[in-house]
């Protein structure tokens, strides 16, 4: 009966941790994606034009998205620090 609690146990860290690595790997991809991108109007209205092309592009992450991309880290590095844990005592 011990034995089957013990394996019992085990599988239920083993999941743990892995289901930490696969949230953490799934945020940090979708919000380092998640950028937002913004452009600067030229002054056309020198030129005679009513519309002006863009004279800079510029890209940018909006703070909800640094802080995920943040905590996204965190659960990557605990995944697999646990995974290594998990190594070592079986060695």
């Amino acid at each position: 009966m011990k034995k089957i609690f013990k394996a019992t146990k085990e599988l239920i860290v083993l999941l743990f941790s892995n289901i930490i690595l696969l949230v953490g790997a799934g945020l940090f991809v979708y919000n380092l994606f998640n950028f937002s991108s913004g452009h600067y109007n030229g002054k056309g209205v020198l030129v005679g034009l009513d519309e002006a092309y863009p004279v800079a592009t510029y890209y940018y992450y909006s703070d909800e998205t640094l802080v995920l991309l943040a905590i996204s880290a965190i659960l990557i590095i605990i995944g697999i620090l646990q995974m290594k844990q998990r190594f070592n005592k079986r060695s």
